[in-house]
């Protein structure tokens, strides 16, 4: 995966007034090495600030986890650091390694 926008955001950049649900149990892991190996951070989707860009230390792969098996009801997005520009990841379970810039930063994004 590539840098490269496909998600549309406002001019002002992802920001929140909507908070997700803490039942949805699903993480979002990010590594510091390729194919989702080595150290790596985590955090819980549910109950984030929905569309508000979150930094974090730099990361190479990154996979989405759910307990559940159906579909996250928002879209999970990565990008360097202050989200200028975001890729969206779009299936659970999935190890994602990214490269053409340096990724610091994360998002979940509702269709308000």
């Amino acid at each position: 995966i590539s840098a490269i926008s496909n998600i549309t955001r406002g001019a002002g950049g992802p920001h929140s007034d909507a908070t997700l649900s803490p039942q949805i149990a699903a993480y979002l892991y990010l590594y510091e090495g390729s194919n989702c190996s080595g150290t790596y951070s985590y955090t819980n989707l549910g109950g984030m600030q929905a569309n508000e860009c979150t930094q974090n230390n730099p990361f190479v792969s990154v996979i989405i986890q759910q307990i559940a098996p159906s579909p996250t009801p928002y879209e999970v997005v990565v990008g360097p650091r202050q989200c200028p520009e975001v890729i969206a990841l779009p299936s659970v379970g999935v190890c994602y390694n990214l490269s053409g810039a340096l990724f610091e930063a994360y998002a979940v994004i509702t269709a308000n």
